[in-house]
């Protein structure tokens, strides 16, 4: 028997802000202890500065839709916080839904330059820090040069990627993780919505509820890791 998703609607937490929450705190820990091992004031400072500029708002999102949540009916999708419609769509009016990681939702959902250029400074920054640090350190010069070459390659998973894997792995006790944890939903009027799914049990009641209502089978859906990739 098909479920009337009117009558007995889904349910999905909104867990992006909270895993943005998970990055601030995580990101924040790693400062520390690069201000340890660098002992270096200035440094301090500025990398405080830039950063913190970088990561306010996950911040001020998570105290603002901690509660909030995304709705399926059997016509429409709505985003909800407090009790209040924020934003909603019809389903008809989807022209795409792609998958995607949860560390890539800021970078779409960000449509101001000056907050990407902020963004990228503040990563090449700790980057650029980062290998200062170990090139400071008494190795020998392969040991230097592999290490180096170790942080190039994982970086932006190091940074961006650990606070979505963290609470995902953490939440679903240890028994389940997706990279490409999220979908990317398009609509006609040039909208994008964007939906994590944190466990098995999620995972399975979205992909009936697509399945049901659109025929849509979302693990046959495109998987998208970068903005712009075809």
């Amino acid at each position: 028997m098909k479920r009337d998703y009117d009558k007995e609607p889904l349910v999905i937490k909104n867990h992006n802000v909270k895993i943005d929450f998970v990055g601030f705190v995580f990101i924040s820990l790693l400062l520390v202890f690069i201000f340890i091992v660098a002992k270096a004031e200035f440094i301090m400072l500025v990398i405080c500065f830039v950063v913190m500029i970088f990561f306010a708002k996950p911040v001020k999102d998570y105290a603002k839709y901690k509660n909030s949540y995304f709705k399926f009916s059997n016509d429409k999708i709505e985003f909800v916080n407090d009790n209040e419609i924020l934003g909603s769509f019809e389903l008809n009016f989807i022209t795409q839904i792609t998958k995607i990681p949860q560390m890539s939702i800021a970078q779409r959902q960000n449509k101001s330059k000056i907050l990407s250029y902020i963004s990228n400074i503040s990563s090449i920054f700790i980057f650029f820090v980062l290998i200062w640090l170990f090139w400071g350190l008494n190795l020998q010069d392969f040991f230097k040069l592999f290490l180096i070459l170790f942080v190039i390659v994982l970086f932006h998973y190091f940074i961006f990627a650990i606070p979505q894997s963290i609470y995902q792995i953490f939440n679903s006790k240890f028994r389940f993780f997706k990279f490409t944890n999220s979908l990317e939903i398009k609509t006609k009027d040039e909208k994008a919505f964007f939906i994590v799914f944190i466990s098995r049990d999620e995972y399975s009641d979205i992909k009936e509820y697509f399945l049901q209502r659109l025929n849509l089978d979302i693990n046959e859906c495109k998987i998208r890791y970068f903005k712009g990739q075809k």
